[in-house]
């Protein structure tokens, strides 16, 4: 047998090798679930996200989804306070969204439930965090030859298990585009304020590196006691020139305490992008505190703080 001979039958192993078939069996049974989201916050009126879950044998078509006549209930403390039958308009077409008007209270619990025809109720349970997170900022470094800001974020962090997110915003005013007959005209007396959300990274070992532009830790190698974290952002300006108004540039830094449930699934769904592209990786189970569903209700108090950039 010549090495010609040998090298097209490992070529011909090493093909047929490669090649796998997967058998779907049409039979296969797919029991839809409920999934559920939403937040909690003092400052913010309820909203709760509803729709069914998918299978990955279905179409991309994300209309047959949402779920806009489901039964959503809210109970504060084991009372029934608001109670929605009819979602609002969405445009992210995937979910439907089911409004209250009203804002939840920090020492209370809550649960909601939702019905359906045809799913089982799928219920969630939270309580939004009683304290503000205890912080300060110190150390502040500006670079003058280029857009980063580095500064030290101070936490005091109470006796208890403790979760913690950061994020940083640059808000700025600009003149608003008015439409005109002879067409866009910039109006600098009519400042309107934006804001921006920024990168933010940190050096500090304790934190884990896979989260995007947010800082996520909990107070495990810390608690009660003083922590300095130290952060760097790019901070992002106008697209105006300041010759032509004044920007009235602010930095504001966003200290959030979350509940458990928040940051746990904060810190699943970080982790499953940061390893979506690693085929050697584990899968990452998402995190969801809906009983008979899916999904997630979360909450959090914030804290706001602002670093002067004069």
């Amino acid at each position: 047998m010549n090495k010609l001979t040998i090298l097209l039958i490992l070529l011909s192993v090493i093909n047929s090798s490669c090649e796998l078939t997967i058998n779907v069996d049409d039979d296969l049974e797919y029991e839809d679930q409920l999934v559920l989201g939403g937040f909690l916050h003092s400052d913010s009126t309820i909203t709760i996200s509803v729709a069914r879950s998918r299978s990955i044998l279905e179409n991309s078509d994300r209309k047959g989804f949402q779920l806009r006549d489901a039964a959503v209930r809210i109970f504060e403390d084991g009372i029934l306070i608001g109670e929605s039958n009819e979602a609002f308009p969405t445009f992210l077409e995937s979910y439907a969204n089911y409004h209250f008007p009203f804002r939840p209270k920090i020492r209370s619990n809550y649960r909601i439930e939702v019905e359906k025809n045809g799913f089982p109720i799928a219920t969630a349970e939270e309580s939004i965090p009683i304290r503000k997170a205890r912080a300060k900022i110190t150390d502040i470094d500006i670079n003058d030859s280029s857009p980063d800001i580095d500064f030290t974020l101070q936490i005091r962090d109470r006796i208890g298990d403790d979760y913690y997110e950061v994020l940083a915003f640059s808000e700025f005013k600009e003149p608003n585009i008015v439409e005109t007959d002879i067409g866009p005209v910039i109006d600098t007396e009519s400042l309107l304020t934006r804001t921006k959300r920024l990168r933010l990274e940190t050096n500090s070992l304790a934190i884990e590196e896979y989260f995007l532009n947010r800082i996520i830790f909990d107070d495990r190698l810390f608690e009660g006691s003083d922590f300095n974290i130290n952060l760097t952002t790019t901070f992002i300006y106008s697209s105006f020139s300041e010759e032509e108004y004044d920007p009235e540039l602010k930095l504001l830094i966003i200290v959030n305490r979350l509940s458990e449930s928040y940051y746990n699934y904060l810190a699943t769904t970080e982790l499953q992008r940061w390893l979506e592209e690693d085929i050697f990786a584990e899968p990452v189970q998402i995190y969801s505190n809906v009983e008979n569903g899916l999904g997630f209700i979360g909450s959090y108090n914030s804290l706001l703080l602002e670093v002067p950039i004069e």
